[in-house]
C-alpha cells in the first residue's frame, strides 16, 4: 500500500480498514502470524511526518489486536507483525521507481520481495 492508495481515507479510516481486515483473515483462514506492512512514503505526495504518523497508528493497531486478538475456538491465537522495511528504497537510488514517483521497478520490486522474504523468515523463526 502506497499513500497514492489513500485517496480520502483519515488515519482513523485506514486503521478501521486495518483491524476489520486482519481481524476477518484470523476468522477465516486462522494463521499463525498476519504481518502488516508499512504504508510506503512516496516522493511528491503528502509529506513524510504525515507518512511517519500513518505508520505508527497502524503499529499501534497491530499491538491493540495483539493485546485483545480475536480468539477462534480450537485454534492457536495469531500474532499480529508490523512489517517496516529496511531497504531504502525511496533514498538516493532513483532506480528503484518508475518516473512517476509512484510505481517500483523491477529493483525496486526484488528490494520489496527481499524485505517481505526476510520479514516472513523472523516471523516465522520467532513462533
Amino acid at each position: 500500500l502506497g499513500e497514492n492508495d489513500l485517496n480520502h481515507l483519515t488515519v482513523d479510516s485506514l486503521v478501521d480498514h486495518l483491524n476489520n481486515y486482519v481481524k476477518s483473515i484470523i476468522t477465516l483462514s486462522h494463521p499463525l502470524v498476519v504481518i502488516v506492512s508499512q504504508l510506503f512514503p512516496m516522493p511528491n505526495h503528502i509529506s513524510r511526518h504525515n507518512i511517519t504518523g500513518i505508520n505508527e497508528a497502524l503499529s499501534a493497531a497491530c499491538d491493540a489486536i495483539n493485546q485483545c486478538p480475536v480468539v477462534v475456538s480450537g485454534n492457536p491465537t495469531t500474532r499480529v507483525v508490523f512489517l517496516r522495511h529496511r531497504f531504502g528504497i525511496w533514498g538516493s537510488n532513483s532506480a528503484s521507481l518508475f518516473s512517476d514517483g509512484i510505481h517500483m521497478t523491477e529493483l525496486g520490486m526484488h528490494r520489496y520481495f527481499h524485505s517481505v522474504h526476510n520479514a516472513i523468515g523472523s516471523a516465522i523463526t520467532s513462533l
